[in-house]
């Protein structure tokens, strides 16, 4: 009996070896493949800033492509900005894959610039004009903005550290909380926030076009003007899209000065009519009294925007590396980014529709009452 036990004991001892043994093994092949992987990314990383100096036949690129570069960047580019301009070639290399750190040369004041041009939209303005819509004077929709946005912002900053510790967006990595399935929750609210905005931006977009031409011309819109409008809005932003985070930068860095002046020339242009004193309508809050109303705006014109960016902030992030950037610093910049990205649209959507509101249409109210010389900036800054 003894005997049969100690050679039991062996062989379970002797299992236990081999199935150490064998992890190990599997431990030293992931570790080989790790380094053969990154060995490979920096061989890419190579080619990228190689491609950026030197045509394809070994030949230095043309000066236009140093000029294209150095506007944006400015002269005397490091290595980390070649990689960063060399990007702007073709089509993003990353999809929801993990970045190497070597490529994550984005910077925390960035994720301020996206965010501040991705919201300077007549799209945003839509929500300031729910505030006055729903009957709430001018101080009380912009206590309620104001109070929403920067509740809704404090409750989204740590979300900046999930593609900032991982490489990788938001949703991916959820998996790491709730599983492979678990994650497809946060990818599909992800994709249907995304397709929500577009749409958006797309029916604001295209009719102020529309409304614009028409104003201009006198002649009353047609469903083949919307489907023009429409059409001109969604290719500008499936372009983007594609061409990915560089060109995203690019486009907003634009868009944040331009579509910044036209916000600032129209609320002069409109200045002598706003009364600050302006009342709303109190018999007609949407939800009864004031106080309910209220919140309703603070949530759906104030929470709801920065909440709105809970699966997307890692988009932006995963390209920050933690080598080269604080966490605090990167949560500061989004609490900006997502506090005055919104509240200026926002309050200029309720700044216009206390003067010139319309209760079917934010954009038709605007285009149509502003001073004829605003019309031009107007349409530039709604088709940007």
């Amino acid at each position: 009996m003894l005997l049969d036990y100690i050679k039991a004991s062996e062989g379970y001892e002797a299992a236990q070896q081999n199935e150490r043994q064998r992890q190990l093994e599997e431990r030293e092949a992931l570790v080989k493949q790790a380094e053969a992987d990154r060995a490979g990314r920096d061989a890419s990383a190579d080619n990228r800033r190689h491609r950026l100096t030197m045509g394809g036949n070994g030949r230095r690129s043309p000066p236009g492509l140093e000029v294209f570069s150095n506007s944006f960047y400015g002269a005397g580019m490091d290595s980390d900005s070649v990689d960063r301009a060399g990007t702007y070639a073709g089509v993003e290399h990353f999809g929801v894959d993990t970045i190497p750190d070597d490529a994550r040369t984005s910077r925390p004041r960035e994720v301020i610039v996206i965010l501040w041009g991705g919201n300077m939209a007549l799209s945003v303005g839509v929500f300031g004009w729910l505030a006055i819509l729903y009957g709430l004077s001018w101080w009380a929709s912009v206590t309620a903005i104001v109070a929403g946005t920067f509740l809704g912002a404090l409750a989204v900053m740590p979300m900046a550290l999930l593609g900032y510790r991982s490489g990788t967006n938001n949703s991916v990595t959820s998996g790491a909380y709730f599983g492979v399935q678990g994650r497809l929750v946060a990818s599909i609210i992800g994709l249907l926030l995304c397709l929500g905005y577009v749409a958006l931006t797309i029916w604001t977009g295209g009719e102020a076009l529309v409304a614009g031409v028409d104003r201009v011309t006198g002649s009353a819109g047609s469903d083949g003007q919307f489907v023009v409008g429409y059409g001109v809005i969604a290719v500008a932003v499936a372009v983007v899209a594609i061409y990915g985070y560089w060109w995203l930068l690019r486009v907003n860095t634009l868009i944040v000065w331009i579509v910044g002046a036209t916000i600032v020339l129209t609320v002069l242009g409109l200045w002598s009519r706003f009364d600050a004193a302006y009342a709303g309508a109190p018999e007609q809050y949407a939800l009864g009294d004031f106080w309910p109303t209220w919140l309703l705006a603070a949530l759906t014109a104030g929470v709801a925007g920065p909440v709105s960016y809970v699966t997307q902030i890692g988009d932006w992030t995963r390209y920050i590396s933690p080598q080269r950037h604080s966490p605090r610093r990167l949560m500061v910049a989004l609490f900006i980014g997502l506090s005055g990205g919104l509240l200026i649209p926002t309050l200029f959507g309720a700044f216009v529709s206390s003067i010139l509101f319309d209760d079917l249409s934010f954009v038709a109210g605007l285009v149509n009452g502003v001073p004829g010389w605003l019309l031009a900036p107007l349409m530039v800054g709604a088709l940007i």
